[in-house]
């Protein structure tokens, strides 16, 4: 069986147990047993250092708008470009002699360019796909 009608049948299973709460809690058992050896991260809270607490909410922020990050560690400069221009530039970028004065007016051609030549390291960071994010939507709403 491929895995995405495998995965969407095991989603089926567990959802209707939801309103069992005996026969949810041995699956949860289970699973945590069977499949998760890190007993103790469920309990310990991800903690952010001071210094880039700034940063991350900056980045989720960008990210709900559909912005690519890119973020040099060095520094903690964070440069956004939307999803749809990055997939079009990038195509361009390369293609694209260092001295072509139309795409030296781009704002965001600009920035690739600065982040490639300048950058000695880059994460890179994309927003969830659609399908994903409603994803994390379903799960909140399960959650309430």
């Amino acid at each position: 069986m491929p895995t995405p009608h495998r995965l969407d049948e095991i989603l089926q299973m567990i959802r209707s147990l939801k309103d069992n709460p005996e026969s949810l809690e041995k699956l949860h058992q289970f699973l945590r047993e069977e499949f998760f050896t890190d007993q103790g991260t469920e309990d310990e809270a991800i903690t952010v250092p001071k210094q880039y607490l700034p940063l991350v909410k900056e980045a989720a922020d960008s990210l709900n708008a559909g912005m690519v990050c890119y973020i040099n560690p060095a520094t903690l400069e964070k440069i956004d470009i939307p999803r749809s221009v990055v997939d079009t530039l990038l195509w361009d970028f390369e293609e694209t002699a260092d001295n072509d004065e139309e795409d030296e007016e781009n704002l965001f051609y600009a920035d690739l360019r600065r982040i490639r030549q300048e950058w000695e390291n880059t994460i890179t960071v994309e927003p969830p796909e659609s399908s994903e994010s409603f994803s994390y939507m379903e799960q909140f709403v399960f959650t309430l």
